[in-house]
């Protein structure tokens, strides 16, 4: 909730959304990006393992003059068909805990609400004695975090601009 406040408050200043309206719609943007990135993984772990099953076995058949060779490969696989049995148990595990899910997006809410009127309230469960070095440090680690992210965001969008750019001017399809 601390790292998320800056967006409900550029909701709530920038875009004159009632505060609480902002959490909700923060609310809702985080839990669609999540079903969204589950989606993702599941149709791609879906889609790529009999892909990659069949390449195993394409090259198990050119190398089968190496015994080596298909004793990886053979391993391979059945490591690819355990991780998919993992991927399954895990969406089943993820149902079931739900109500963890439900606890924590509570909790999140209202660790929102709070952080309102103080963006530090977590620190009062901490003793007197260490909460404002530990304050100092969570604050100034927290700035030096804001601005990595910061940094890493301009130079993500400039190499991948200077790609794209490099890439349409070279005449690759799908620049």
């Amino acid at each position: 909730a601390y790292f998320v406040y800056p967006v409900i408050n550029f909701f709530h200043k920038k875009c004159k959304i009632p505060h609480s309206i902002s959490i909700i719609l923060l609310f809702l943007i985080v839990i669609v990006f999540f079903i969204k990135i589950v989606i993702l993984s599941v149709q791609l772990i879906v889609t790529l393992t009999p892909f990659i099953s069949d390449q195993l076995v394409i090259i198990g058949n050119s190398l089968q003059r190496f015994p080596i060779f298909n004793s990886v490969i053979t391993e391979a696989t059945s490591l690819l068909q355990g991780s998919m049995l993992i991927v399954v148990n895990y969406v089943q595990a993820s149902i079931t805990n739900t109500i963890k899910v439900l606890l924590f997006l509570f909790t999140f809410i209202f660790s929102l609400i709070e952080s309102r009127h103080n963006r530090l309230w977590f620190f009062s469960l901490v003793p007197k004695v260490v909460r404002e070095k530990w304050t100092h440090a969570y604050l100034a680690g927290s700035s030096i975090l804001g601005y990595f992210i910061f940094v890493e965001t301009v130079l993500f969008s400039v190499t991948f601009s200077i790609l794209t750019l490099a890439f349409y001017l070279l005449h690759f399809p799908y620049f």
